[in-house]
C-alpha cells in the first residue's frame, strides 16, 4: 500500500481551499473555536459555579412608575372635631394623596392605600437557596431568604416604630417623595411554620418645612362608617394636631393576585405579597386592623397593625367579597366569640395607643429660632 506522499496531499488541499468554500469556511470555524478553547478554557464543574438563571421575587412590577399625588392645602383650616369622641364615626383616610388606581383596592381589602410616587422596595432574593444546610426559624422558612427579624422596635425615619411581640421580617419598603413631604412606606410580617399570622403596614412622612403647613383630614376617624368596629378620637385638627385609632377588618384574598397588573391592589402590599409567595408563606383570608394615627404641623404616622384571629383558633367563613366579611361592624354581631376578640383588640389598643405616640415624638424636629 502506497502512503500519499506530502506534495499530493498539499496539492489535494490546494484544490478544496480553491473549489470547495463550504469546507474552507467550515475549516476556519474549527480552527477559531479551537484557539477560543485554548484560550478561555470552560471552569471545571466543582459544584460552585452560579446556576444559569435566577428567579425573580416579585415579577417585573417594581419597574413601574407612579406619578407624585399633588396635595390641595386650603386657605383657611376646616373646624375642629370634638376631643375624646368615641362614637363610631368615619371613613378612609384620606391624608395622603394616594394613586387613583388605589381606590379601588381600599374597597376590597379595607385598608388605607400608601401614598408613593416610587414604586415599593422588597430584598433581593433568589429562589436558589444559597445554603442547603442553613437552619430553619420558628417561622418555618429556611434562613437563607428569610432576611433580618426585628423585635422590640425600629427606626424609621426617626420614627419609633413600636412593634408587638415576637420577630418580624420586613417584606417591602418604598420611599415616599410629596410636593410638601417625604417619608418612607413600609410592611413588615410575623410569620409561624410558613404562615402569616400578624403583620404591620403604614407609612411616615415628614414636612419638607419646619414646623410644615399640616396635612388634611384624617376621616378614617371622623366620617360615620358602619363597617368599621371601633374609633376612638383623641382629637382631630385638620392642617393641626390629629390623633386616633381605630379598629377595622382587612380582606386577603386580592394579594392572592400580586402577579396579575389588572387588579387592582395597594402599591406596597402588591409588593409584600409577591415578597411572601417568594418565601412560600401563605396567609388567612380575614386579618383585624387596629389602625393608629398621628399627624401633626411637621409630619405624621400611620400604623395598621394586622392580627390573624385564625392563630388564637377563630375560624371565619369563607367568602368571595369583602362585602360578605365576618369581621365587619355590620356582621360581626351574629358571632359572639368575634366580638370578644375585638372586645380584647380594643383593650391591647388602649394599652398600646400611648407606646405608639410616644414614638411619634421621637422624630419631632428642633423649632426654627428666628
Amino acid at each position: 500500500m502506497k502512503v500519499a506522499s506530502s506534495p499530493g496531499i498539499w496539492a489535494t488541499f490546494r484544490s478544496l481551499w480553491l473549489r470547495a468554500p463550504l469546507w474552507r469556511f467550515a475549516l476556519l470555524s474549527a480552527l477559531l473555536l479551537t484557539i477560543l478553547f485554548v484560550l478561555y478554557p470552560p471552569k471545571p464543574l466543582d459544584g460552585n459555579q452560579e446556576p444559569a438563571a435566577v428567579v425573580k421575587n416579585t415579577a417585573d412590577y417594581l419597574s413601574q412608575k407612579t406619578a407624585a399625588p399633588v396635595l390641595p392645602v386650603p386657605k383657611t383650616p376646616v373646624a375642629a372635631v370634638a376631643k375624646n369622641q368615641t362614637n363610631p364615626i368615619s371613613g378612609t383616610v384620606a391624608v395622603h394623596s394616594k394613586p387613583a388606581v388605589d381606590v379601588a383596592a381600599a374597597a376590597k381589602t379595607g385598608a388605607t392605600d400608601v401614598p408613593a410616587n416610587v414604586m415599593p422596595k422588597t430584598a433581593s432574593l433568589s429562589m436558589v437557596t444559597a445554603d442547603t444546610d442553613a437552619k430553619s426559624n420558628d417561622s418555618g422558612v429556611n434562613n437563607a431568604i428569610m432576611g433580618r427579624l426585628y423585635s422590640g422596635s425600629i427606626q424609621i425615619n426617626g420614627f419609633k416604630l413600636p412593634l408587638p411581640p415576637g420577630n418580624w421580617v420586613k417584606l417591602a419598603t418604598t420611599s415616599i417623595k410629596l410636593p410638601t413631604s417625604m417619608g418612607s412606606g413600609f410592611f413588615f410580617g410575623k410569620i409561624e411554620h410558613k404562615r402569616l399570622v400578624a403583620a404591620i403596614n403604614g407609612y411616615v412622612l415628614k414636612s419638607k418645612d419646619n414646623p410644615g403647613a399640616g396635612f388634611v383630614e384624617a376621616k378614617a376617624c371622623t366620617q360615620a362608617d358602619p363597617t368599621r368596629n371601633f374609633v376612638f378620637v383623641e382629637e382631630v385638627i385638620p392642617f393641626d394636631n390629629e390623633a386616633c385609632w381605630l379598629i377595622h377588618s382587612y380582606f386577603t384574598p386580592p394579594l392572592q393576585q400580586w402577579a396579575d397588573r389588572s387588579v387592582k391592589i395597594n402599591l406596597i402590599d402588591r409588593a409584600a405579597a409577591g415578597d411572601l409567595a417568594a418565601k412560600g408563606v401563605t396567609y388567612p383570608q380575614d386579618l383585624v386592623d387596629v389602625r393608629f394615627i398621628r399627624f401633626t404641623k411637621w409630619g405624621g404616622m400611620e400604623v395598621h397593625y394586622l392580627f390573624s384571629p385564625e392563630a388564637e383558633g377563630i375560624s371565619s367563613n369563607t367568602v368571595m367579597a369583602y362585602a360578605d366579611m365576618d369581621w365587619r361592624g355590620n356582621n360581626i354581631g351574629r358571632y359572639p366569640e368575634k366580638v370578644a376578640y375585638i372586645d380584647k383588640l380594643k383593650a391591647w389598643g388602649t394599652a398600646f395607643w400611648p407606646k405608639f405616640k410616644a414614638g411619634f415624638t421621637e422624630a419631632e424636629p428642633v423649632p426654627d429660632l428666628k
